[in-house]
């Protein structure tokens, strides 16, 4: 993994699995006892489930490699570690593409197999691989672009980095110390990690949600906006009826 996802979160965390599951094991202290160390690196796998589940987090956001389409395209693959999309367009159309429930589409245009520019996309899997589907179906030649949240990295080799930023690997590390407690009846130590977990899995979700230089309202400045005469916030004079 790399040591540097994105300016915003810093660093990724340099910890090995194998460090990390020595850390949590000596929560009970086991640090050096097989049955001990297997315990604490189930446990650090299902922090890192439940710490993915909880948020879809800014260092797990991806572009997906560019999808070609054409007249006949229906479909597309997803990619192996896709978790959520949150937005898709049309490179040469430059249109973007709102995503709708299949089964909304279905109930607005039931049977409609015409072919045009897509305006829409969903999700859904078959036997195989997760799909995305273009509605209506492609009449044109353009590419797709995806940008999605990956899913983390649950499970690795001792020797393999946790896929956290560095600055949250202490809350990880709680809520996995705290499960691991638990199993081995530790109840009063379990319940001390686990609100350290969720302490940290508050202020981690804080500090993932501030970003600096960002835009606060719906619209961004009236020099970003053209033409500057359909955003009501423009500060043009023509608008302001100087």
């Amino acid at each position: 993994m790399p040591t540097l996802i994105n300016s915003n979160l810093g660093p990724m965390s340099t910890l090995k699995w194998v460090q990390a599951i020595s850390r949590v094991a000596g929560a009970v202290s086991g640090a050096r006892q097989p049955d001990s160390l297997a315990a604490a690196r189930d446990a650090l796998i299902e922090t890192l489930q439940d710490w993915d589940t909880r948020h879809d987090w800014r260092f797990e956001q991806v572009v997906a490699d560019d999808i070609d389409i054409t007249g006949a395209t229906d479909t597309f693959d997803l990619p192996t570690n896709f978790k959520k999309p949150y937005v898709a367009y049309l490179v040469s159309s430059k249109t973007p593409l709102w995503y709708i429930e299949r089964g909304n589409w279905h109930r607005a245009f039931p049977g409609d197999i015409s072919r045009q520019p897509p305006r829409f996309y969903t999700l859904y899997n078959n036997n195989e691989t997760g799909l995305g589907e273009l509605y209506p179906p492609s009449s044109v030649a353009d590419t797709l672009k995806v940008l999605y949240y990956r899913s983390l990295i649950y499970e690795d080799d001792g020797n393999a980095l946790l896929d956290i930023p560095k600055r949250w690997e202490g809350y990880v590390l709680h809520g996995a110390k705290a499960l691991l407690s638990l199993a081995k009846v530790a109840a009063n130590k379990s319940d001390r990690y686990m609100q350290l977990y969720e302490a940290g899995i508050k202020r981690a979700k804080e500090d993932d949600r501030r970003l600096p230089d960002q835009f606060l309202s719906f619209q961004p400045p009236s020099q970003m906006s053209q033409p500057y005469w359909l955003n009501p916030n423009s500060t043009h004079e023509s608008v302001m009826g100087i």
